[in-house]
């Protein structure tokens, strides 16, 4: 004889649609007052058998920022931010001050604050532009990127959850204005100029597809240059987030 479907027990997965789904018809019903406080969500995930410690950690990851995706919507270059996270056996002042110390070596320097999360922005004076391009010992590794993201947390438990996103959007747009943008409008634009001169109108439609086939290119060209320094930041953000953890 089976169980009855209340006496069976649910997987995490279907508990987590069946909590979604409650939250929308309270929400539905006009109880938009859903907020939770922590230690009930801590108390309610332990009799559940959800051990506390993995609760005081998720929420840790939450207010890090590691349960975001990133925002700023699809481009036709692809996306523009590398990002790493990482839980580190160390102190959260301890974690901070090594963080804060490779960021300033990279050249960067403290933008923004917004709660425990740091913006970082590429230093524009002589000398950091200078060591940029003397760069004999190859200590400055995130040279292309615009800015750096960094929130470093406490876990609960006593160590520190570190997250760093590097930001490529001002070159993600500089691409698409500088090669495909304005190849893909540079065609027409010389098909009509030549057409006014010579009063042959087919020469404006001739450009038409001139300036689709240079789009097209630019695309190509502009994707494979985003790509590659994407993937060279998050060489790096993983490089260092691994020497982080083993403490060299």
């Amino acid at each position: 004889m089976t169980d009855r479907p209340e006496q069976q027990p649910l997987d995490p997965d279907t508990a987590g649609a069946i909590i979604r789904r409650a939250t929308e018809l309270d929400l539905a019903r006009g109880q938009d007052d859903l907020g939770v406080q922590r230690h009930a969500l801590e108390a309610a995930a332990d009799e559940v058998g959800i051990s506390p410690a993995s609760v005081r950690q998720a929420m840790a990851e939450h207010d890090a920022g590691a349960l975001v995706a990133e925002a700023g919507g699809r481009s036709i270059l692809g996306p523009a931010r590398a990002r790493g996270v990482r839980t580190v056996d160390l102190p959260l002042a301890v974690a901070q001050q090594q963080v804060s110390t490779w960021l300033k070596a990279q050249l960067l320097e403290v933008h923004r604050r917004s709660g425990d999360e740091l913006e970082w922005r590429r230093r524009d004076d002589f000398r950091a532009k200078l060591r940029r391009k003397v760069d004999v010992g190859k200590k400055v590794r995130l040279g292309s990127v615009d800015a750096v993201i960094a929130s470093v947390v406490d876990d609960g438990n006593g160590r520190s959850i570190v997250r760093l996103e590097a930001d490529l959007e001002n070159t993600r747009n500089g691409l698409k204005l500088g090669v495909v943008a304005v190849p893909t409008v540079a065609g027409p634009a010389l098909g009509g100029a030549a057409a006014l001169v010579l009063g042959d109108p087919l020469l404006l439609l001739a450009g038409l597809p001139v300036g689709l086939a240079l789009g097209g290119t630019g695309v190509y060209v502009a994707r494979k240059t985003l790509g590659s320094e994407l993937a060279e930041a998050q060489r790096v953000i993983d490089l260092y987030l691994d020497q982080l953890d083993r403490g060299t």
